[in-house]
């Protein structure tokens, strides 16, 4: 982490205003402390004015081009722009400057993000494959599986799912997302299935803690033994690889495919967007990309050239 020299305690409470009063996730809360500090020390090595009330919006400018010099990529420039406006304006509303100079920063443009997804015959061998399972372990293991095929719920959320939120009657289950959001996920016939024989067959052989999931690792720092999100990303992987499905292999990925999987079927965006907690539909779109793609195979298929279509 970079030191902001004087700046440190301003950075401080900077960072406790997006923890407390912000409720950002720990992951951003930390992202944004570290692009903010990684400009405070620039410019204090600069020396190019007193105070950061003689920050210009060009002096933010030569900061990003020596932040590209040094080989960050555009989507973390990117990120860091965003970092430093939030900064800026919290300055401003806490009255340490007058004026916000981030308000005509404009970030980089970023490359359309590709994503990877599971085909529907690959999230199906992985479950085939877990559902063969029958060492402790291994059965806990398939129904964390379910859990991101059907809901795609994040790694943090499915971490710190609760017992008591777990309703299999009414065919849903409340998860605490991002911003500390509490969102609820319908549930499918098969996962109601699967997770009504984890908790009568599975779950009792587990420590008794308020979580739905449990790392069965011997030595882990968290008193109530719920799964870590280190904990589903070996979970996830040891699934994926047990299957011999290619590729990376990660919580998201699931995510991402069942995002794909409803717009593919012709879910509307918004509703979309409900299911998988996001803050903006700008976020859920991005899987619209795949849908796209699907369009245009169908086009390129319907006006192929006649020699074309002969082959």
């Amino acid at each position: 982490m970079p030191h902001a020299g004087p700046y440190e305690p301003l950075l401080d409470r900077f960072a406790d205003h997006l923890r407390v009063v912000r409720n950002l996730a720990p992951s951003t809360t930390s992202n944004y402390r570290h692009y903010v500090a990684c400009f405070l020390a620039w410019w204090h090595a600069q020396r190019l004015g007193e105070g950061l009330a003689s920050v210009r919006a060009r002096h933010l400018a030569d900061h990003l081009v020596a932040e590209e010099a040094r080989g960050l990529a555009p989507s973390t420039i990117y990120a860091e722009v965003n970092g430093l406006r939030v900064f800026f304006a919290w300055l401003v509303a806490e009255e340490h400057l007058q004026a916000d100079p981030s308000a005509t920063l404009s970030p980089p443009r970023r490359n359309p993000h590709r994503v990877d997804v599971y085909s529907p015959a690959d999230a199906a061998a992985i479950l085939a494959h877990t559902a063969t399972l029958t060492e402790l372990r291994g059965r806990q293991r398939h129904a964390i599986v379910a859990v991101f095929r059907y809901t795609g719920a994040r790694a943090g959320e499915v971490s710190g799912l609760r017992l008591d939120r777990v309703d299999l009657a009414g065919r849903r289950l409340e998860v605490l997302g991002k911003g500390a959001r509490h969102r609820t996920i319908a549930l499918t016939a098969q996962l109601v299935e699967i997770l009504a024989t984890f908790l009568r067959d599975v779950r009792p052989l587990l420590p008794d803690t308020p979580y739905l999931f449990v790392n069965t690792h011997p030595f882990v720092p968290d008193p109530h033994k719920r799964c870590s999100i280190s904990a589903l990303e070996r979970e996830v992987r040891l699934a994926a690889e047990g299957a011999g499905v290619p590729g990376r292999h990660y919580p998201h990925r699931w995510r991402h495919s069942l995002a794909t999987e409803l717009i593919r079927a012709g879910v509307g965006v918004a509703q979309v967007q409900r299911h998988l907690g996001h803050a903006s539909v700008v976020s859920t779109m991005l899987y619209t990309h795949l849908h796209v793609d699907d369009v245009r195979h169908a086009l390129d298929t319907v006006f192929a050239p006649p020699d074309q279509e002969a082959r």
